[in-house]
């Protein structure tokens, strides 16, 4: 993330916050989205109008204690608007029609892209595939391919990054 902050407005730190800023603000607006895609917009708009109050406090009390916000540079908020964002993806993977294989490798590729800005990440495969397999629509020779696709779509982004580490440092993991 801070590669692509950088390559967009330079080695400035007052310019590479803003832009991170300014990515953070899509946080209320996803969580919006998705709040109002699982309830109605009236949640969308408490939820997000707690974000905001809550960037407002940890912004306020910065001084005063140590709390992680959006002029500092870590992967805390990143990862939290990049999985917001993918839990709206599956969702509307899901609801609309999961049998599209295409959507498929987009909702794996994009779990391998949150594994490259915070490893944890990783927790949530297993638990995407078991959605895959249960919420899927058609019969189970349906659903089996597209918890694959979804595996492939993680590998296609997660594997050249361990790869490299395997490299680089001889064992193949994603944290090095």
């Amino acid at each position: 993330l801070l590669v692509v902050l950088h390559s967009l407005v330079g080695q400035d730190y007052a310019q590479v916050v803003n832009a991170q800023i300014w990515l953070l603000a899509l946080f209320p607006v996803v969580l919006y989205f998705l709040a109002a895609r699982l309830h109605q917009r009236f949640s969308g708009l408490l939820l997000a109008l707690v974000i905001i109050l809550r960037e407002l406090n940890t912004l306020a009390l910065s001084n005063r204690i140590l709390v992680s916000h959006s002029k500092l540079l870590m992967t805390d908020l990143p990862t939290a608007v990049a999985l917001a964002a993918f839990t709206l993806l599956v969702l509307d993977w899901l609801q609309q029609r999961a049998e599209q294989p295409r959507r498929a490798l987009w909702v794996g590729a994009a779990l391998g892209l949150l594994l490259l800005l915070r490893s944890q990440t990783l927790i949530f495969l297993p638990f995407l595939v078991l959605l895959v397999l249960l919420r899927a629509k058609g019969p189970w020779r349906v659903r089996l391919p597209l918890a694959g696709l979804v595996l492939l779509g993680f590998a296609l982004t997660a594997l050249p990054w361990m790869v490299r580490n395997a490299v680089r440092t001889g064992e193949f993991g994603y944290s090095q």
